[in-house]
């Protein structure tokens, strides 16, 4: 228990409350043999009553959802047992079904608390993690009670659901091997990157509801600022607004340039430029090709870049 965090410590003991608080009621109606369903559910219902009552006074605000949680999922593992033992032929494999469910959505959040305790949160027993999950689990249930019902044979074929059954408990401890193999590499962060690429087939997009940001308000503050001081940085100002920098740019239509040293070129040098074009040639048959010029000089009508100039001469 030391190398549990508070908050696995506290699902641990809720877990244990819920699944023993349930088990006695459960063995006196099975010794008892309270077949009835009303009875059977007014039971439940207050021992359910009975369980939130005792974790709200033990435990208080974020402390108390963490131990209600693992408390209902004790409640219904402890449940998915009395369900295999007592209920009719055709219901008896959702018993199974209670404790596997029950048993993955606390080791989530129990393993979460092991590997990652600063990144724990009652959302790592995805319970809800999403309404498609919600959604997909009742239905789940609707489709196998209402097979029940009209089709009682199917739900009786005890080996092929004992195959399920391992299935189902080979895949929980490769999970887990791999969360403690994965250790702080593990996140349930599939569902939030995925929902922004779905909508918009970016991981870069983030919807927001959030006001533009050239509204009148910011085009009147800059527009007071520059006429108080029209010296003054497009950084400084915009510290002193609170406005960004790119948005400040864009209402001013302030576009980035970049500086050029360049040399004018008078109507004399045009001249000078053809005699020094003839000596060249002239001075030697090849020399032309003995002399590098760099293409990064930009040229234009009235003058050329001479910082990024670069002449040399084999």
């Amino acid at each position: 228990m030391k190398m549990l965090c508070s908050e696995a410590k506290i699902a641990l003991q809720t877990f244990l409350l819920g699944f023993f608080v349930f088990l006695p009621i459960e063995f006196g109606n099975i010794y008892l043999n309270c077949v009835s369903l009303t009875e059977n559910a007014m039971t439940i219902s207050s021992a359910t009553a009975v369980l939130c009552f005792v974790v709200g006074l033990l435990y208080r605000g974020y402390n108390f959802q963490i131990g209600i949680r693992a408390a209902l999922l004790g409640a219904v593992f402890a449940l998915g047992f009395y369900v295999r033992i007592v209920a009719p032929p055709n219901v008896k494999i959702f018993g199974s079904y209670m404790c596997i469910m029950a048993f993955f959505h606390f080791s989530e959040f129990l393993f979460i608390a092991l590997i990652q305790p600063k990144q724990v949160s009652t959302d790592s027993f995805v319970i809800n993690h999403s309404p498609q999950y919600v959604i997909a689990a009742i239905t789940s249930w609707l489709e196998f009670f209402l097979e029940c019902y009209f089709f009682p044979g199917m739900k009786q074929v005890y080996w092929l659901s004992s195959v399920g059954i391992c299935i189902c408990v080979l895949g929980e401890l490769l999970r887990k091997a791999s969360m403690l193999t994965a250790r702080s590499n593990f996140h349930h962060l599939f569902w939030p990157t995925w929902t922004p690429y779905r909508a918009w087939n970016s991981l870069d997009h983030t919807y927001q509801h959030a006001r533009p940001a050239r509204t009148r308000e910011n085009i009147a503050a800059i527009s007071e600022s520059v006429r108080e001081d029209p010296t003054t940085s497009t950084r400084h100002r915009s510290q002193q607004l609170g406005i960004s920098g790119t948005t400040l740019r864009r209402i001013l239509h302030l576009h980035p340039y970049k500086i050029q040293l360049t040399q004018e070129l008078k109507q004399a040098d045009h001249q000078q430029r053809r005699v020094f074009v003839n000596w060249m040639l002239e001075s030697e048959d090849g020399f032309s090709a003995k002399v590098l010029f760099s293409d990064e000089t930009h040229f234009h009508l009235n003058g050329f870049n001479v910082k990024n100039l670069m002449i040399m001469c084999l």
